[in-house]
């Protein structure tokens, strides 16, 4: 015989569904500074899918339990929506529709992420979540054939990609604008007018991350916009406007081209700065490091050894955290490694400094140097001794010597 649950009243529950259904980054409205979370997660990846299917499937469980945890677990379930098929949208219309909407205004974050071109048209699903704060719909960005996959789903439907831009986004926007605060899209089939005209829907917005090739926007009305991407070869056009008053984090993401614009106006008000150096050089790179010197956080992302083209992490003396994250290390040899972890100890170490591997796979070639005679007497072993520079995995956790009194 099972034995009933215990008598707790629902809001007890409640808590304790929040515990046990809890994803790092899925309910985020901001993202996450990566040295002020245990996970390394980055601006296009901020939460785990395998995290997330894992805790779709334990919502729904929680719901079928007993009558009792029903009606406490139902908003759970409906919080996060996952579409991956346009069968799914189809079939959920109707079941919020049928609720009044009730289950509609519990969804907080709509993901899209289907497999095929949609065949019906999406706009009358956007007008059942009245009070939807995040979406996160970013497929077109993988290959060219979702790129025309998700064009078809901001113009409503397949046949009409092209007559009625930004269908979908549009109504969601006019249902639901003034409650979104984090928005990751990719508008490549929506000119800058259309996007500008959908964006003043979203006064609140905190959180956009966008990839287009049409980027005439017009950002200025976003008063609360903490964090934006500044994506491709038009990052310096006249489509960055500003500055933007409360905005502190950005990502330079695939752009090999100067940001004087931006910088200018919004470089002196930057604290942390994620920085896609794949397609980059020395010039580039030194150009935003001067024009941002009150970055304190700052994550790198390389395409594979030797860390860009000339880059020297030496010329970050002001940050206090430092991220690193290479791309490719499937040809990467220990000597790479090792090379890699030299430079390290050749920081300017005249204050406390974090130093953050992004990689996982790094790890144990790393433990193994660091551990190892060789580096006994190097540098970077000094100055972890000495507790002034602190050798971070990519979950937080130190990698030896004394801790550096970081953030």
């Amino acid at each position: 015989m099972s034995c009933p649950s215990p008598c707790l009243p629902p809001e007890i529950w409640a808590e304790i569904f929040e515990h046990v259904t809890f994803v790092p980054g899925l309910m985020d409205v901001d993202f996450a500074d990566p040295f002020h979370t245990p996970t390394s997660s980055t601006p296009l990846a901020p939460f785990s899918r395998s995290d997330l299917r894992c805790t779709l499937l334990e919502r729904l469980t929680l719901t079928l339990v007993c009558k009792t945890w029903h009606p406490t677990a139902l908003p759970f379930l409906y919080r996060c929506v996952h579409i991956r098929r346009d069968a799914d949208a189809q079939n959920l219309e109707p079941v919020l529709r049928r609720s009044g909407l009730l289950l509609g205004s519990y969804v907080r974050h709509l993901i899209v992420d289907i497999d095929g071109a949609p065949k019906h048209d999406w706009t009358p699903l956007a007008q059942c979540f009245p009070n939807l704060e995040i979406l996160t719909a970013p497929e077109a960005g993988i290959v060219y054939q979702r790129r025309w996959i998700f064009r078809s789903i901001l113009s409503s439907t397949a046949e009409d990609s092209d007559e009625a831009p930004g269908g979908f986004l549009r109504s969601l926007a006019e249902t639901c604008g003034q409650s979104l605060l984090r928005l990751h899209v990719n508008t490549q089939s929506v000119s800058g007018e259309d996007f500008n005209s959908i964006l003043v829907l979203m006064p609140r917005l905190r959180t956009l991350l966008y990839e287009h090739e049409r980027p005439s926007i017009d950002l200025f009305r976003a008063p609360h916009l903490t964090f934006l991407t500044i994506h491709g070869k038009y990052a310096d056009t006249e489509a960055i406007e500003g500055p933007f008053p409360s905005l502190r984090h950005a990502f330079v993401h695939d752009c090999p081209y100067p940001l004087s614009r931006f910088l200018a106006l919004q470089g002196s008000l930057l604290t942390t700065l994620h920085l896609d150096l794949r397609r980059s050089d020395k010039t580039f790179f030194d150009d935003v490091m001067r024009s941002c010197p009150n970055i304190i956080h700052l994550i790198l992302y390389f395409r594979t050894f030797p860390l860009g083209q000339g880059i020297d992490l030496q010329s970050v003396g002001y940050v206090r955290c430092l991220g690193i994250h290479v791309a490719q290390l499937a040809d990467a040899t220990v000597m790479d490694y090792v090379r890699f972890l030299r430079s390290l100890g050749r920081l300017d170490c005249s204050s406390p400094r974090v130093v953050r591997i992004l990689n996982p796979e790094v790890m144990e070639v790393a433990n193994y140097y660091l551990n190892s005679t060789k580096a006994a007497d190097s540098d970077l072993r000094r100055n972890m001794a000495a507790g002034v520079i602190q050798v971070e995995d990519n979950t937080g956790r130190p990698m030896g010597g004394k801790a550096a009194d970081k953030h």
